[in-house]
């Protein structure tokens, strides 16, 4: 926007970008800032209806006839244009200038080029545009700013600022999908989804109900993109729509080259670089759907399938696509195809299409196995209380009892023991067992069992996998978090050679790898796990407690970087989800708990540590040790230090007598944190790989406030702000009882200056803290020098005398304890 009015005071500028994007706002809002006393704004805009009509996007400003002797109609409208200035300057607004008819658009061009008229001119991206427009660019007359699309963090950012709080990260997700960050349809789909209420408030976050519906007035918009259209385009478009992605030759052979061409040509449709056809934009298919008659869907979806038959391309995806379209359309599907549909969509992580296709493939007759995979479905869902039920349709099949015991281990809370005796002892049960072991914290037991597994040299992929997430997950609980996160990748490049059978064990791996990163300090390589497993998972596969943990996993990230109010957002839209369920459901909670803490906001905390509490299951301990990490954090928000840092005691020894060293280490730092020394602390470092370890071993040992310092450098180093400026606190501490004020004064600055980027954090380091006594003038003339900038440039900035602003920059010196220009800049140097 600055550069568009930095433009529009020199000659103006046109803006380029497809429909929606924002150009006439953008533009309305360059020319409301000028000054209409001493400017006259002329408006102008080109329609379709008006590009065979002679200055028709003028005609309103001329006069009703050209005058009969008039031998030079250009100069006639330029003059027209021109006369109702009255003294002033005239600046002109001309929208959809790609519409422009002939005599316009070299009017346009005159009063640009010959009489400097300052003009801002839209045009549609991808349209073509009249040469003296065209012109406007090429020759230097206007510079041309070309506008994308939304990238999805603004979309996230304007839809929070829009509903005016916390967003659920689906709903975000979803609309930004559906939108492609066009800011038109954003805005439509938003307003929809209110008036349609499938856009709701819940405990105070904003989640979509259901997908956001097509209003009246997206469909008109959308409607008009598209155009009208000849019947086989429609159908084409319609069969695309249905059947999204197709193969280029699929389509061709349904509805003929020269079609498909036509709509790539209108933008209607594109080739991506995977050989697939895709819709120019998501809404598009939701408009043809719509109007689309439902014996003509179904007959769509049974060409559809015929013709991959034909083609011989149902395999994989191809495969569980055909099944679902020989379902849709209406006829009695054959059980078979849809249970191998089912498989897949759950190797590919969309627990609620293969939910669909298996509970179609039983009512279709698929018997026993179609009822044994729908209980495998389930227990990914973690709906383990359905599975007990399914199971008894599920005759005498192998795995039955296995399943048995797995969704007994977690809906009954660890009252399994007989069903596991009754399950055969085989690697494919002593894998399941150690992923059961490993997410109930016996971490050294989970290791021998997934080591028998794994001790074969060809080992059952499946019971293989199995053993992979276990082995990893109790590597990381030892503390040995680089060998887990590295068997974690390796498991899970095994796990996508062995194919579709096994894949549902992908977000699993992830998991332990995100939680690894974290206990490394890994916080970058975190961050990108995090986004490769919800680019896994999707936003509306139905993989609940993955998603849960995943976001739980964000606020975690988020925390540690000292970002505690984006982290409570996270939070509050995790646990604000009606599906939350027992195993998951905890984890979010116990975060939220932690995040609020620290936020300052202790009811919110107590009252989410006590739900954690309430549904807390030993079985994935792992999972729910977040619990015992938050609660210190919890007394500590209430004001109550003795209890909080009892409690970091409690976890911190209950964690090693468990031989639990990750889980440990963090619990005695905390207690580190709170104002405990405790000499194991740096024993447990020690024998911990990263460099998060080493980080907290030097905290550990530190005794003065130059170790202390150091200490908090190397949190800065990794990212995590709020840990740093807790241990500069104390390193101030440490240098005031040492009697060195100077250094005691650098550090707190150091500490203040770090606690303002951790968004309002109060834990107890922090409220010991004081904000330098600056005054405003002198904080101002501080991060001038800090730029750095000379005191003569300070000086004339300000208007102030050069001994004026070094007396401030001396009073500043004083108060923050540095000696110059050179250690003020390291410490304003991090400002965000």
């Amino acid at each position: 926007m600055s550069a568009l009015l930095d433009a529009l005071a020199q000659r103006g500028a046109v803006l380029a970008g497809p429909v929606g994007v924002g150009k006439s706002r953008l533009a309305a809002e360059a020319v409301r800032t000028l000054d209409r006393r001493r400017w006259h704004v002329v408006r102008a805009w080109a329609t379709d209806n008006a590009t065979d009509l002679p200055f028709g996007a003028f005609a309103h400003l001329l006069p009703p006839a050209l005058p009969e002797d008039c031998v030079n109609p250009l100069g006639w409208a330029t003059g027209a244009v021109l006369a109702g200035a009255a003294g002033k300057r005239v600046a002109l607004w001309l929208d959809d200038a790609h519409l422009l008819d002939g005599g316009s658009a070299v009017l346009v061009h005159r009063l640009v080029d010959t009489h400097e008229v300052p003009a801002v001119v839209t045009v549609r991206s991808g349209r073509s545009v009249p040469e003296p427009i065209v012109a406007l660019w090429k020759n230097d007359l206007l510079p041309r700013f070309d506008l994308g699309m939304l990238p999805a963090a603004d979309t996230a950012e304007i839809v929070r600022a829009a509903l005016g709080g916390p967003v659920e990260h689906a709903t975000l997700a979803r609309l930004h999908a559906v939108s492609q960050g066009n800011a038109l349809y954003l805005h439509e789909l938003v307003l929809g989804a209110l008036a349609a209420d499938r856009l709701q408030c819940r405990a105070g976050v904003w989640r979509l109900t259901g997908p956001p519906p097509l209003s009246a007035r997206l469909a008109e918009l959308v409607e008009a993109r598209i155009g009208t259209l000849e019947r086989a385009e429609e159908e084409a478009l319609e069969l695309i729509a249905l059947g999204r992605p197709l193969d280029l030759d699929l389509l061709i052979s349904m509805v003929g080259a020269p079609v498909v061409e036509e709509l790539e040509a209108r933008r209607l449709i594109k080739l991506a670089d995977d050989g697939r056809i895709y819709l120019g934009h998501p809404l598009y298919g939701e408009a043809v759907v719509e109007r689309c008659p439902t014996l003509r869907r179904q007959r769509h979806f049974t060409r559809l399938a015929e013709a991959v038959e034909r083609s011989g391309a149902a395999r994989g995806d191809e495969a569980m696509r055909l099944a679902t379209w020989r379902l849709e359309s209406g006829r009695r599907p054959d059980p078979e195809p849809l249970i191998g549909a089912a498989a897949l969509a759950l190797g590919g992580h969309d627990v609620t299409l293969a939910d669909r296709l298996a509970r179609a493939a039983i009512a279709a007759g698929g018997g026993a196995p179609a009822s044994f995979l729908l209980a495998q479905i389930l227990f990914w869902a973690e709906r383990y209380d359905e599975v007990p039920a399914v199971l008894d349709d599920c005759g005498d099949l192998p795995g039955v009892a296995l399943f048995r015991a797995m969704s007994a281990t977690f809906s009954s809370g660890g009252g399994s023991a007989e069903l596991w005796d009754l399950a055969p002892d085989v690697p494919q049960v002593w894998a399941r067992r150690a992923w059961c072991l490993a997410y109930g914290g016996s971490a050294e037991e989970a290791l021998a069992l997934a080591g028998r597994v794994l001790a074969d040299p060809l080992p059952d992929p499946d019971a293989a996998t199995w053993a992979l997430v276990a082995r990893a997950w109790g590597l990381g609980l030892l503390g040995r978090c680089a060998e887990a996160a590295g068997e974690a990748e390796r498991a899970a490049a095994e796990v996508r050679l062995w194919g579709d059978t096994t894949a549902a064990q992908l977000p699993q791996l992830l998991i332990t790898r995100i939680a690894a990163r974290s206990r490394l300090g890994d916080l970058d390589a975190m961050a990108a796990d995090l986004a490769e497993l919800t680019g896994l998972i999707g936003v509306e596969s139905g993989w609940t407690g993955v998603a849960i943990v995943a976001h739980s996993f964000r606020a975690r990230l988020l925390r540690l970087r000292g970002r505690i109010t984006e982290a409570l957002d996270v939070c509050r839209a995790t646990v604000a989800d009606p599906s939350v369920n027992r195993s998951a459901g905890p984890v979010a909670l116990a975060e939220l708990a932690h995040c609020a803490a620290l936020a300052g906001e202790p009811g919110l905390a107590r009252e989410a540590l006590a739900r954690a509490e309430a549904h807390r299951l030993p079985v994935v301990d792992v999972l729910h040790l977040s619990i015992d990490l938050a609660r210190p954090w919890v007394s500590a928000a209430e004001g109550d230090l003795d209890a909080a840092r009892a409690e970091a005691l409690s976890a911190a020894e209950s964690f090693a007598r468990g031989g639990l060293a990750g889980p440990a280490l963090s619990a005695f730092h905390d207690l580190l944190r709170l104002g405990v020394r405790d000499d194991r602390l740096a024993g447990l470092a020690a024998g911990h790989d990263g460099e998060l370890a080493a980080v907290l071993g030097a905290h550990a040992a530190a005794r003065d406030g130059a170790e202390l310092a150091a200490a908090a450098d190397g949190f800065e180093r990794l990212g995590m702000l709020l840990h740093a400026a807790e241990v500069q606190v104390q390193a101030a501490e440490e240098w005031r009882l040492a009697g060195e004020s100077r250094r005691a004064a650098f550090c707190a600055a150091r500490a203040w200056r770090l606690a303002g980027r951790c968004q309002g954090a109060a834990s107890p380091a922090l409220r010991r803290l004081r904000a330098p006594e600056l005054t405003r003038r002198e904080l101002q003339i501080a991060h001038l020098a800090a730029e750095p900038s000379s005191s003569r440039d300070i000086s004339e900035r300000l208007t102030l005398s050069v001994r004026t602003v070094d007396n401030h920059l001396h009073a500043v010196y004083a108060k923050l304890g540095v000696t110059g220009r050179e250690e003020l800049s390291a410490l304003f140097g991090d400002s965000e």
